[in-house]
């Protein structure tokens, strides 16, 4: 199974971008292998705090 959905995770994280808002949420994936009894998510890349490469070049 899998999912998308806002994904707040990445909003008002202390010490980012002055301890000030982060903005809004970014987009989620969600991916269950067990028929949804356990999920995995991940961010897309991209996200204010992806330091990745994929991230940085977006």
């Amino acid at each position: 199974m899998i999912a998308g959905a806002n994904d707040y995770r990445t909003v008002d994280i202390p010490g980012s971008f002055d301890d000030g808002d982060t903005g809004d949420a970014w987009m989620g994936v969600f991916k269950s292998f067990d028929g949804g009894e356990r999920w995995q998510s991940t961010l897309l890349p991209g996200y204010p705090q992806d330091t990745s490469a994929e991230g940085m070049s977006r």
